[in-house]
Order: structure tokens, then sequence, then C-alpha cells
């Protein structure tokens, strides 16, 4: 090959992997970059087809981060308190990291009936409560139990999953003064969010408690007759025993649960966890008394 025909060659071939280059698909990584530096617009533009993707799945993550970004103001972050729970509402929850930062502007806006009915659910353990921390947010829940009494308190989806990461996060940060408010709030709430309430009630030793854990005892799930039983044995009194020994003695809710014999073969076994749970309640409870 002549010199030159090798220089047009070359020349061409470069210019192929040129283009090539520009054509690579876009892939996760580069959907994430753009979240973090808020590129809104580069965002929707992988959303709205006009660039190539590796996969399926890094269209809909640049969708879904578009909307958080959006959802919280864009670049800007401005706080608009007027639509702050329908922004919230109508975007995707990718992650925690969203939902505490749309929890944060809920809070700066005094929106803390939303945060604790429609957000205090999300993620895990109490997380986003967590991370909102403060003794603003525990008045403020105060309010919420005092205000929302029965019925009304956490009426909403998911209300028993929002009990159990809101007694999480009073537990962790030993928020134990709100014995009184939460046992008058819960005691004709939905059973599933009453159950919710015991982790708490146990950890502080609230004796007004007693009510809703002895009214747990006739559930017909046997974990919240279970739950009755372990909180009792914490803050239960001798008026609660005739209810507990009854349980302790004729529960039938058993399992089955392989156990190795003497022999070394595996054979199964009924056991009896509400029966368990009762009669360790009633021996602590006898000897408190």
């Amino acid at each position: 090959m002549s010199r030159a025909r090798f220089a047009i060659a070359f020349g061409l071939l470069a210019t192929i992997s040129g283009c090539l280059g520009t054509l690579l698909p876009i892939d996760s990584p580069h959907v994430r970059d753009a979240k973090e530096r808020k590129d809104v617009a580069w965002l929707k533009q992988v959303c709205d087809g006009e660039m190539r993707v590796k996969y399926d799945s890094v269209k809909y993550d640049a969708c879904q981060y578009q909307k958080e970004l959006e959802a919280t103001g864009g670049p800007s972050g401005k706080t608009d308190c007027a639509t702050v729970i329908e922004r919230y509402k109508a975007a995707p929850k990718q992650d925690d990291g969203f939902v505490i930062t749309m929890s944060k502007e809920m809070a700066s806006c005094g929106k803390y009936t939303e945060l604790f009915e429609l957000v205090a659910h999300w993620g895990d353990d109490g997380r986003v409560l967590t991370a909102l921390d403060s003794p603003t947010l525990d008045d403020e829940f105060e309010k919420y139990a005092k205000s929302h009494i029965g019925a009304s308190f956490l009426n909403v989806e998911h209300g028993n999953h929002a009990m159990r990461h809101i007694a999480h996060w009073l537990e962790k940060k030993r928020h134990f003064g709100h014995c009184e408010s939460v046992a008058e709030a819960a005691k004709d709430a939905d059973e599933k969010v009453r159950a919710w309430t015991l982790p708490y009630l146990r950890e502080a030793k609230c004796k007004t408690g007693i009510p809703i854990a002895v009214g747990l005892l006739t559930s017909d799930t046997p974990l919240h007759r279970m739950w009755a039983c372990q909180a009792l044995s914490h803050f239960g009194d001798s008026s609660v025993l005739p209810k507990v020994k009854i349980l302790a003695n004729t529960d039938a809710f058993h399992e089955l649960q392989e156990v190795r014999g003497n022999s070394g073969a595996m054979y199964a076994t009924k056991v009896y966890p509400v029966r368990e749970a009762c009669v360790a309640a009633a021996g602590k409870i006898e000897l408190r008394h």
C-alpha cells in the first residue's frame, strides 16, 4: 500500500472510531452521576429516548431521577410549601435520600401530620425519622398523638409500618416521654397499629399501655398475643395475671420444630410460642408483685 493510501485509510479509521465513541450507550453510572450533579435537562434527554441506552433499566432510572429532582426543586432546590405534599406523592421513591430530602422540606413547612402519616413508614428501622430527629420532631409527634386519638391515629395505608418505624425512632433516641399520649391515642386504633405500639410501650415500661396489651391477648393473630404477653412481662401488674395465665395454659397456636434426638435422628415436635411467652410473663409479674 502506498504511503498516501495508508494515510487515507488511517484517517477514515480514526474518524469511524471517533464517531463510535460518541455513540457509546448510556449506562447506569452516567445517570447516577447526572443525578448527583442535578442535571435535570440531560436526564430528560435520556428519559425521552434522545440518547441510546445500554439497558432499558437505564432509561427507567433516568426518568425516575428526573422526577425526583423536579420534585425537590431541581438544581435550585427551592422550597415551595404550597406544593410539597403533592410533589412528594407524585414522585417515585427510589431511595431514602430522596425521601429524607422531601421530609426535611415538609418539616420546614410545618407539615408534620403528613410527615408521620405519609413518610414515617418509608425505609428500614425508622431511618427517615432518625435522620430528622430533633427536639422539635419529638414535640411534634406528641402533638400529633394528642390530636389523633382512636380511629384517626395513623389511620392510613401502611399505618402499622409507620408505627413500627416511629417506635424504633423513639426507642433509639430514648424519647420515652410519650407513654400517656401513645397509649391514649392507640387504644381504639387499628389492631396492627396497636400491636406496633407495644415495642415502644415495652421499652419505656409504660404502665399506661396495660389496656392495649390486655386487649391484644384476645387477638386472632398469634403474634399479637405473644407480643402482648411479652409487653406485660415488662409493665404488667397483678390485675392482668388471670388472663395471662389462661393463655399460658390454653393457647392453641403451635408450630412444628425440628429437633435432633439422642440417637442423632431428626424429628418434629410441637412448640407453643404464645404459651411460652405468657408463662414467662406470668412468672415475672408474680415476682414483681
